[in-house]
């Protein structure tokens, strides 16, 4: 031994280096660039999603607006002390008194018959308010009972109702409600 040291193995100057433990920034930019284009393409997605789940909506909402405003028809005839007639379109009554005047209330729920038209109702006799849009039915079947004793009498026992909201027979609803005063009528 000459009392130097043995001589160290040559490193490369790849290996001098330390290796490399993050990305450039110039990588970080590509990746967020490409992360905004695909989370933009994903939006438009979901916003086309939207509006045409909007617009195959339209029978669930026709068929809410129709069970609506049967709804409101059948408490208005579970109560009907006189209806006016029995038309295929309209339904005319009378309840007891609601605003306190201590008269009798009359009460219209109307459609043209012309598709598209809305159904309406009236109460003693003022303005029409729309009650549902765009009705393509309205029909109305009274069951009526003949009653023969001295002279014979026609009461209402129940009022079958078919309503269709917009052109979708899918959205057609109908219901049938017990008259509880059970109304004298005119005739069968």
């Amino acid at each position: 031994m000459n009392g130097t040291h043995p001589p160290r193995p040559r490193r490369s100057a790849r290996a001098a280096r330390p290796a490399r433990s993050g990305h450039t920034l110039l990588e970080l930019v590509v990746s967020v660039a490409v992360s905004s284009l695909l989370l933009g393409g994903i939006m438009s997605t979901v916003a086309v999603t939207i509006r045409a789940t909007d617009e195959t909506a339209g029978p669930w909402q026709a068929i809410s607006a129709g069970r609506a405003a049967l709804d409101e028809i059948a408490g208005d005839l579970a109560y009907a002390k006189s209806f006016d007639g029995q038309p295929a379109h309209a339904i005319e009554l009378t309840v007891a008194d609601r605003d306190g005047d201590s008269v009798d209330e009359a009460i219209e729920w109307s459609w043209s018959g012309v598709a598209g038209a809305p159904l309406e109702r009236k109460c003693n006799g003022g303005v029409g308010v729309e009650m549902v849009d765009n009705v393509h039915q309205f029909d109305v079947t009274y069951t009526v009972e003949t009653v023969t004793d001295s002279t014979t009498r026609y009461f209402v026992r129940s009022v079958d109702l078919v309503l269709q909201v917009g052109s979708d027979s899918g959205a057609r609803v109908d219901t049938a409600v017990h008259a509880f005063n059970s109304p004298e009528v005119d005739g069968p």
